[in-house]
């Protein structure tokens, strides 16, 4: 519902302001397909956050990322894992640096755009990641 809404209002936006670039770019099927496929880009942990604690998520609201905190009355401190590079979700939120490098290495490629007529190629110089 949000992204067609979004996409509604940025078609509107165009016609308004012919003279910008307005793009919107499809983040979600990007890291919807990390899950799906994750051989694909080098991921082996999909559901499991790299910095948390244990359990099915090694994800607990009471224990952020490198931080001390309480769980079941004990105090904790919470360490990430050995090859982050494996993982998609860094601390439960956020994805990790090399998701977050896959993620900006398949947006660049322009394949995500919409419209897909706009090229970032025409508008900058893109260094190597």
């Amino acid at each position: 519902f949000y992204n067609t809404q979004l996409r509604e209002q940025l078609s509107t936006l165009r016609k308004q302001l012919p003279g910008a670039d307005i793009v919107y770019v499809n983040q979600y099927d990007i890291v919807y397909d990390f899950f799906a496929n994750p051989s694909n880009y080098g991921f082996k942990a999909t559901t499991q956050a790299c910095c948390g604690l244990g359990g099915k998520y090694s994800f607990t609201w009471g224990a952020q990322c490198g931080l001390t905190g309480t769980v079941d009355g004990k105090s904790v401190t919470v360490g990430s894992c050995s090859d982050p590079a494996s993982y998609i979700i860094w601390d439960g939120i956020h994805l990790t640096d090399q998701a977050n490098r896959v993620l900006t290495k398949q947006i660049l490629t322009g394949k995500f755009f919409e419209p897909s007529t706009f090229s970032i190629s025409n508008r900058c110089q893109i260094q190597p990641i």
